[in-house]
């Protein structure tokens, strides 16, 4: 269930973020964990996106 292109748009900005849904779709389709998409760690660093 992913969305428009304007949700798309705003996701890349950084305006809203996807709903729990759409990352469950945006980590099957890319094949990684969900984790992998809203963490990234460097450093000892944990950064939200």
């Amino acid at each position: 269930m992913l969305s428009t292109t304007q949700a798309l748009y705003k996701w890349q900005h950084g305006t809203v973020l996807p709903t729990i849904d759409n990352m469950v779709v945006l980590a099957a389709v890319f094949g990684v964990k969900v984790d992998d998409i809203l963490v990234i760690a460097d450093d000892n660093v944990v950064v939200s996106a």
